[in-house]
């Protein structure tokens, strides 16, 4: 996938290439986040929230560095 933290939090209503690779890599860990489309919805805001659970991070489904770099090891990028 080869994404890099964009340097700003993910979350909900955002819109853009770096959430298209939180939801493939959310996808790749076993976590439905709907379609893949770059829009950070419901889907994808509670995808990130049960990967943040499992992973034993702050469960806030907010894609900031630290879940991001725990996803992005996780699917080998």
């Amino acid at each position: 996938m080869g994404y890099e933290y964009p340097g700003y939090l993910l979350q909900n209503y955002c819109e853009d290439q770096s959430v298209f690779g939180v939801q493939q890599a959310l996808q790749a860990a076993g976590f439905s986040v709907g379609s893949i489309d770059g829009k950070f919805g419901p889907a994808t805001q509670q995808a990130v929230m049960g990967f943040q659970s499992v992973n034993g991070l702050t469960c806030d489904g907010i894609v900031g560095p630290n879940t991001w770099n725990v996803l992005m090891c996780a699917v080998g990028c």
